[in-house]
C-alpha cells in the first residue's frame, strides 16, 4: 500500500532505507498489518510488495488457482516433510501434470481428466507406472482439498485407474521357487 523512505536515523549501515507497509487478510479473514524489512531503493521495495501480494493471493482458494499453482504448492509443502528420494520422484512425476498446467482448479471436470488420461496413454509406460502417476494426481487433489478447500467431490468418484485387459497377470509359482532354492543350497 505505502512505500516509505525512512528517516536518516533509521537507515542501515549498508544504505537500506525503504520499507513498505500494507494491510492484508489472513486465512481466517482477519485484517493484519505488515511492515517489511528495509530495502536499498524504492524499486526493490515495490518489487517486494508485489511478491508479498502474490504470495497471499496464491494461497486463497477462491482465486483463479491453476493446476500448476496447486502442484507447485504441493511440491513446496513436501520439501521438508519427505525424503530426498521421494521428492525426486515427485519432481519426475510433475512433468505428467504439465498437461493440466493452465486449467483452473475450480473449473476442473471429468472431461479434463479424460483428456489427461488419453495423453498419458499415449506415453510408452507400463500400467503400473501410469497408475503411480494417477495416484500422484489424486494426492495433489487431496492436498488441494485439505489445504485450499477445493471441492473435487463431483470428479473424484468418476476417476478410474489405468487397466489393460490384454495384460497377462503374473502368477507366482512358489513350489517352483522352493525347488530352485533347494538346487542352490
Amino acid at each position: 500500500m505505502a512505500i516509505i523512505l525512512l528517516n536518516k536515523k533509521e537507515w542501515t549501515k549498508d544504505g537500506r532505507k525503504w520499507i513498505f507497509y500494507t494491510r492484508y487478510k489472513d486465512l481466517d479473514g482477519r485484517t493484519k498489518q505488515y511492515k517489511s524489512k528495509k530495502y536499498i531503493n524504492k524499486k526493490e521495495a515495490q518489487e517486494a510488495e508485489k511478491q508479498f501480494y502474490l504470495k497471499f493471493d496464491k494461497y486463497r482458494h477462491d482465486n483463479n488457482m491453476t493446476f500448476k499453482d496447486l502442484y507447485t504448492a504441493f511440491y513446496d509443502y513436501q520439501k521438508d516433510k519427505v525424503k530426498e528420494t521421494t521428492l525426486h520422484t515427485y519432481h519426475d512425476r510433475i512433468r505428467y501434470m504439465a498437461l493440466l498446467d493452465n486449467i483452473k482448479v475450480k473449473e476442473f471436470n471429468i472431461q479434463h481428466y479424460e483428456a489427461w488420461r488419453k495423453k498419458i496413454l499415449e506415453y510408452k509406460l507400463s500400467n503400473r507406472t501410469r497408475n503411480y502417476i494417477y495416484k500422484f494426481l489424486k494426492t495433489i487433489m487431496n492436498f488441494g482439498t485439505k489445504w485450499y478447500g477445493i471441492n473435487f467431490n463431483e470428479i473424484y468418484p468418476k476417476m478410474t485407474n489405468f487397466t489393460n485387459p490384454s495384460e497377462i497377470k503374473r502368477k507366482w509359482n512358489f513350489g517352483l521357487m522352493k525347488n530352485l532354492q533347494n538346487l542352490y543350497q
